[in-house]
């Protein structure tokens, strides 16, 4: 079984090393895990090129990156096809509610601190930029873009069990995101869905046992829906 980690950023990368994240991505090999960390366009570390290519096509190439990537993964028979999962923090829950949104191919996610919606992230968060600067305009400007980005509008064709992580005081990604998730997906779709809320935590989980609450949960929700590791 593997779980594929998205990272966050975008401006970042995923880079070789064990450390215990928020993510797992250090942690899960031990509990029989296989884990891909794909590096998709817009992150950095292979030119400026390769991280501008993001820009006014979110939800679109990065998403293209990662599907091609399992494609690979399984190809070389690293990936069992039939027990995929997908999950990340920050912009790596904004794509992986972006993935799921396009394909059914993954048994579980675990979507952590994600966007749901982009007009509504240009009008809560803390740095609005953020989303101006990727989507190439405002709101009013641009409303097909932000509506294109916006893993909101493809909730019809989500079918993967997602298990939700939020800080309740995160300033960056605020929790309506994730409360919103959660109604479409349980009230308006029958979808298998659980909410994490994590009381006084903002957009990192800063406290260890978080961390270790947040983890223990996504394993439990793996092994419901992918099955143990080996």
């Amino acid at each position: 079984p593997t779980v594929v980690v998205v990272h966050g950023g975008p401006t970042s990368a995923a880079p070789y090393g064990r450390t215990l994240r928020v993510t797992g991505e250090g942690w899960l090999p031990g509990q029989g895990y296989a884990v891909f960390l794909p590096n998709y366009r817009g992150s950095t570390g292979y030119g400026d090129e390769f991280l501008r290519g993001l820009i006014g096509r979110e939800n679109d190439v990065e998403v293209a990156d990662v599907l091609s990537g399992v494609d690979e993964i399984v190809r070389l028979g690293f990936a069992d096809p039939a027990r995929l999962a997908v999950g990340g923090w920050s912009n790596g829950g904004y794509v992986t509610g972006c993935v799921i949104g396009k394909t059914d191919r993954f048994k579980a996610a675990i979507l952590g601190a994600g966007v749901f919606d982009m007009a509504m992230q240009w009008m809560l968060e803390d740095t609005p930029g953020h989303v101006i600067n990727y989507l190439e305009g405002q709101p009013w400007e641009k409303p097909e873009a932000y509506r294109a980005a916006s893993p909101l509008y493809a909730v019809d064709r989500m079918k993967t069990p997602v298990l939700i992580h939020m800080g309740a005081e995160d300033p960056r990604v605020p929790v309506e995101h994730a409360r919103a998730l959660f109604r479409a997906l349980s009230v308006y779709r029958d979808v298998p869905v659980e909410l994490v809320e994590y009381p006084k935590a903002g957009h990192g989980l800063s406290k260890m046992a978080h961390v270790k609450a947040k983890l223990a949960w996504d394993v439990a929700w793996l092994k419901r829906w992918v099955g143990g590791g080996s």
